[in-house]
């Protein structure tokens, strides 16, 4: 009965920095808690995070009026690139 059932595990693979064994789709993710790379900013204050779940929190505790305006602008594909940089160079 266990052996049908089992959940698939996504592809993981080692941190090139500090050899976390990490899921290939966090990698990205995992790198910029290296790098220091902020690439979500809130447009009402000076919160900065490299974690989007992050940013959306502090939009729904903080700015709930506004957290369409500022959830459609979240995580331009052009400021994830200095943490891929790292990842594929």
């Amino acid at each position: 009965f266990r052996e049908r059932f089992q959940f698939r595990r996504a592809p993981h693979t080692a941190c090139p920095i500090c050899g976390a064994n990490v899921s290939r789709a966090n990698l990205r993710r995992h790198i910029r808690t290296h790098t220091g790379d902020k690439i979500f900013a809130c447009q009402k204050c000076s919160y900065k995070t490299g974690d989007k779940s992050n940013f959306r929190r502090h939009v729904f505790k903080l700015h709930p009026l506004e957290k369409e305006e500022l959830l459609r602008t979240v995580g331009t594909p052009l400021l994830e690139q200095s943490a891929s940089s790292v990842i594929w160079s």
